[in-house]
């Protein structure tokens, strides 16, 4: 979470050697694949929970605005455009 630069295009050749390494101890892509599936599964769970509770688009707006110290009151209002992309996400139609 520190990193604030990213080396990979200065470096390829130490780049390219330890994908090898990595490609050798666990198989990227269907990881990958299981964390992101995980990933829509556990984020439509807590989903349906704030919809049950009635403040998914007020936490949404929250969280897209930027968490951190901000007052909820300066949260930008969820969209419906906002929400479309959640869906095409949980639907599998995006990358992420």
């Amino acid at each position: 979470p520190d990193v604030l630069h990213d080396r990979a295009a200065e470096c390829p050749d130490v780049l390219s050697r330890l994908d090898g390494i990595l490609d050798g101890v666990v198989d990227q892509a269907e990881v990958d694949a299981r964390v992101k599936a995980y990933d829509r599964q556990a984020f439509g769970a807590w989903r349906k929970e704030r919809i049950a509770a009635g403040d998914y688009d007020r936490e949404m707006g929250h969280i897209y605005s930027g968490w951190d110290d901000q007052d909820p009151a300066d949260a930008d209002p969820w969209r419906p455009e906002d929400e479309a992309r959640i869906e095409a996400w949980l639907a599998g139609d995006v990358g992420g």
